[in-house]
């Protein structure tokens, strides 16, 4: 039986895994989201499409404070 190694893990802060985790949940609203308008359901693409508005702009703000913390520079997105 072969044994395989993990890779090295990567330690987030607290910022960073709240991002990664609404990077998550968006991916699958997404992908509901495209679902539902294949079967042209109008009500549930408004639902999916105020909630991915409400995680972006959740995202980009903890983007912001992140790259602030880094002592980086952030732009918002045109």
């Amino acid at each position: 039986m072969k044994r395989y190694k993990c890779k090295k893990s990567i330690h987030l802060n607290q910022g960073e895994k709240k991002l990664s985790k609404l990077n998550r949940i968006r991916r699958k609203l997404v992908s509901k989201l495209i679902f539902a308008e294949q079967g042209k359901n109008e009500e549930s693409i408004m639902e999916y499409l105020k909630k991915i508005a409400k995680i972006d702009k959740n995202r980009f703000r903890m983007a912001k404070n992140i790259s602030l913390n880094l002592g980086g520079v952030y732009e918002y997105p045109d």
